[in-house]
């Protein structure tokens, strides 16, 4: 039988996590154009990341919700 090890777990999630990050900063760049053009890439993903992180308390974990969370900041 085929197990996953919590190591792969961790793993599917942060290649998820990375890839959810990757789109939210599209977004952000196509929704605010005006205020993202002067931010580097890097900037928004770690706007992103911490944007997940205050989410969270929120019970807001869809991608969906965390975006509306993003858009509303």
């Amino acid at each position: 039988m085929f197990q996953l090890r919590d190591e792969h777990v961790r793993g599917m999630q942060q290649v998820a996590e990375d890839n959810f990050v990757g789109r939210a900063v599209q977004h952000l760049r196509q929704t605010f154009p005006n205020t993202t053009a002067p931010q580097p890439d890097g900037d928004l993903s770690e706007r992103v990341r911490r944007g997940i992180a205050r989410a969270k308390p929120y019970g807001l974990t869809s991608e969906k919700q965390v975006m509306c969370f993003l858009d509303s900041e």
